[in-house]
């Protein structure tokens, strides 16, 4: 599966700022979003963009995603992991 189509549809949502989408047993997304946007709006417009066998399972909406000086977003899970991602109570799972 080509997660970064996933990314795509998901950076093309209104209020998305930035979208890391990881595979390790199930599609995981972290979604940075503005101020306005929320994690159950994102969901609903990205049904719209992608067949549901590739929507995650999981999204985490943290205040920001972390990004390397370049300014490139970090994909590596270990990385997320170490710095905690505080999330917001838009933290979703579907099921």
């Amino acid at each position: 599966m080509d997660l970064t189509e996933v990314e795509h549809a998901l950076t093309e949502v209104s209020g998305v700022v930035g979208a890391v989408v990881l595979y390790d047993n199930e599609i995981t997304a972290y979604v940075q979003l503005e101020d306005t946007a929320t994690g159950p709006g994102v969901e609903a417009a990205l049904a719209e963009r992608v067949a549901g066998y590739k929507r995650p399972r999981t999204m985490h909406v943290p205040a920001a995603l972390p990004r390397i000086t370049t300014g490139k977003l970090v994909r590596d899970r270990a990385v997320l992991a170490r710095r905690g991602l505080p999330c917001q109570a838009e933290e979703t799972e579907r099921a």
